[in-house]
């Protein structure tokens, strides 16, 4: 189910690109039938141009408008509509949560490195009673969620996970052949390179553990998407922008996400109206947005909190929601040469509230200062989302590093005498990951699930 939920986060924010109007709104219903489901789209003030996108939460996707999905397997399941028109400048995503009767699935995803595994079990209908057992395909075993195992030797290794969960009258076993080897390899990894000629960027995909059932998203940080593996790119503007490549695999149960500050040459951008959301690291009942716009001087602000309350005008101002649900957040600058932009996000968290309506909501708009990532090509970290171990390829030893929040409060510092990191200790949310050793230095974001 983390998995789950992080897919479905990952997709509201991949699609967060897209300018937005808060006219437009997407919507559906839907009528179960078994493990059939028919969607009815809902959504208003589409066009021929409208483009759908159905996240039906167990890594199945639709384009079309009103579809049919069959369910492989029972389960709780959040799916989501999204709908964008370049024509109407509008962008909107809604999210629902579905029950579907049927049997469960066990699945799992690793990596590996100097002969030790590190697992992750899941289940589609997991809860509180769900229970993990694992073979090995040494003659060794082991129980629960999150297990590590040291081989003898490097080699091939059919290893089983078992769930079993009473509650729901779920059990099912799943069997994989596992390469173990000396070097830390993750089940998948997105990563990529880029070549740039003027305003065009010309992008090559570098990922590792990919095969002919990946899927791949590019986001090139101005409002454009692609699904092909290799991709080239005009922008209309000069300036630099935040590109991330997602890729996913349903069959490895693999997804990862890596992203990189591209810079090109062209005019420069009249203004752009631009946040991210992001949920605290500390406080689950807090969010923070960063507030990215950009645009000649001086600048007038007007935030719409989607509530019915009264607009802001302030660059950083903050708000607070009494109640749960899903609110379209707008934001719209003008500025001195008379340019006019606007963008919206909607976070299906807000959603998610209803069983804490008691605790308020509240957003922090803050500068993006201190919160860029900034990025030394010979040096990664995975995986990312990370749970318990942040691993770190192409480290320097006896580097400085500290993890810091997002609004810079140090929550966790020391030297690196290894090529990994416990974060096991850290609350959910987004951190800044800070090197420093050897008159080199990075800082790489990541999200601890």
């Amino acid at each position: 189910m983390k998995k789950l939920f992080s897919m479905l986060a990952l997709t509201a924010l991949l699609l967060a690109g897209f300018r937005a109007s808060a006219q437009c709104q997407a919507g559906f219903t839907y009528n179960i039938n078994g493990q059939a489901v028919t969607f009815t789209n809902t959504s208003t003030n589409s066009s021929q141009n409208t483009f759908w996108i159905w996240n039906f939460g167990d890594n199945g996707y639709s384009y079309t408008q009103n579809p049919v999905y069959n369910y492989q397997y029972g389960g709780t399941y959040v799916v989501c509509l999204s709908m964008y028109d370049s024509s109407l400048s509008c962008n909107s995503t809604f999210c629902d949560t579905l029950v579907i009767a049927g049997p469960c699935q066990a699945t799992f995803s690793y990596y590996s490195g100097n002969d030790t595994a590190w697992f992750t079990g899941y289940s589609s209908t997991a809860t509180p009673s769900t229970t993990y057992s694992w073979s090995f395909g040494d003659n060794t075993s082991d129980t629960g969620q999150n297990v590590m195992h040291a081989y003898a030797n490097s080699q091939y290794y059919n290893v089983c996970l078992y769930i079993s969960d009473p509650s729901v009258q779920c059990a099912d076993t799943l069997c994989q052949n596992v390469y173990v080897n000396g070097n830390f390899v993750s089940s998948c990894q997105a990563d990529f390179t880029w070549t740039t000629n003027g305003s065009t960027a010309t992008f090559t995909n570098t990922s590792t553990g990919i095969n002919q059932t990946t899927g791949y998203l590019w986001n090139f940080g101005d409002g454009g998407y692609s699904y092909n593996q290799n991709d080239t790119h005009t922008y209309q503007y000069g300036g630099t922008f935040n590109v991330c490549l997602t890729i996913w695999d349903s069959i490895q149960s693999c997804s990862s996400t890596t992203c990189y500050n591209v810079t090109v040459t062209g005019p420069p951008q009249p203004c752009n109206a631009l946040f991210t959301l992001w949920q605290d690291s500390n406080n689950i009942y807090n969010y923070w947005a960063i507030n990215y716009s950009t645009g000649a001087n001086p600048i007038t602000y007007t935030w719409n909190w989607g509530d019915g309350s009264p607009t802001d005008s302030l660059p950083y101002p903050s708000h607070t929601y009494a109640q749960p649900g899903i609110y379209p957040i707008c934001l719209t600058i003008n500025t001195g040469n008379g340019c006019t932009s606007t963008y919206c996000d909607s976070l299906q968290v807000f959603r998610l509230m209803a069983s804490a309506a008691s605790n308020p909501v509240t957003i922090n708009v803050i500068s993006p200062t201190g919160v860029n990532e900034q990025h030394k090509d010979e040096m990664q970290i995975f995986p990312n989302p990370v749970s318990e171990l942040l691993f770190i390829k192409g480290y320097t030893p006896d580097s400085h590093y500290m993890i810091c929040d997002v609004v810079g409060n140090l929550v966790k510092e020391g030297i690196l005498h290894s090529d990994n990191i416990s974060v096991n200790d850290l609350p959910k949310g987004m951190y800044l990951l800070k090197f420093s050793g050897n008159g080199a230095g990075a800082v790489k974001r990541f999200i601890k699930d």
